[in-house]
C-alpha cells in the first residue's frame, strides 16, 4: 500500500478522508489496467462489489482517470456516461454513499507510460474548488515521493520486462540497442529499487505490484 513508501502518511490519510468523507483512491503507475501502489479507503462493501464485478472495464471515473490529466468533478465526467452500462456503475456508487465526488490524474513519461489519480467521494455536497486545490497539492506530492522512491525508469523496466521473457542480458543489449554493461546496470537499480535480492526476485515483485502484464485479469 501507498502508506508504506511515504512519511507520516497517517495525516495525509486524515486530509483526504476529511474532504472525502466516504474515501478515496490513491494509484500510482497504472499498467494494464493495473496501478502498481493503491490505497482504497472506499467502503468495502462497494470495493468488494466493484472488483467482483470488474467495474473498471465499464467505469466512466476509471476511464477518465486513465485517459486525462488535471482534475474534474465527477457530475461532469457523468455527464458523457451514455453506455448504460457506464450510468449503472454510477447508480450503484451511490448506493454506498459515493454521491459526489472528484478525480485528479496525471501522467510522468520521465518514468512509465502509466497514470496516476486520487479520487475523492462524499455523500453530501460537491468538492469546492479551494478543496481541489488542496487535494492537488496532496496528490502531486505523494506521487513525487512515490516515482522517487518505488517506481522504476523506462529503461529499467523494459530490462526488467525483457529479463522475465527468458532474455539473457546480452540479447537485452542487442534488444534495447545497448551494451551488455548498461543493461546490467538497469537491471541492478531496478532490483535496488524494487528491494528484491536478485533479478529473479525483482521480476517477482515487479509481477505482483501489476508492474510487468500477467495474462489473467486485473489487480483491482
Amino acid at each position: 500500500m501507498i502508506r508504506d513508501y511515504i512519511p507520516h502518511f497517517n495525516e495525509i490519510d486524515d486530509q483526504l478522508r476529511t474532504i472525502g468523507t466516504t474515501g478515496y483512491v490513491l494509484a500510482v503507475n497504472i499498467r494494464y489496467l493495473r496501478p502498481e501502489v493503491i490505497e482504497v479507503t472506499y467502503p468495502a462493501t462497494w470495493w468488494e462489489e466493484y472488483r467482483k464485478r470488474m467495474y473498471v472495464s465499464v467505469d466512466p471515473i476509471a476511464k477518465w482517470c486513465v485517459s486525462s490529466e488535471g482534475t474534474k468533478r465527477w457530475t461532469d465526467i457523468g455527464r458523457d456516461a451514455t453506455f448504460s452500462l457506464n450510468n449503472i456503475v454510477m447508480k450503484r456508487a451511490k448506493k454506498h454513499g459515493l454521491n459526489f465526488g472528484m478525480s485528479l490524474a496525471c501522467k510522468d513519461p520521465e518514468f512509465t507510460d502509466g497514470w496516476s489519480f486520487l479520487s475523492v467521494a462524499r455523500p453530501d455536497r460537491e468538492v469546492t474548488d479551494a478543496e481541489g486545490e488542496e487535494l492537488w497539492t496532496t496528490f502531486v506530492k505523494c506521487t513525487k515521493i512515490i516515482k522517487e522512491t518505488v517506481l522504476l525508469k523506462k529503461s529499467e523496466l523494459l530490462s526488467l520486462e525483457l529479463a522475465a521473457q527468458g532474455f539473457t542480458q546480452k540479447e537485452i543489449a542487442r534488444e534495447m540497442g545497448k551494451s551488455p554493461a548498461y543493461v546490467k546496470l538497469q537491471l541492478a537499480s531496478a532490483t535496488r529499487t524494487l528491494r528484491g535480492t536478485s533479478t529473479t526476485h525483482a521480476i517477482a515483485i515487479a509481477q505482483q505490484r501489476g508492474m510487468i502484464d500477467i495474462p489473467g485479469g486485473m489487480r483491482w
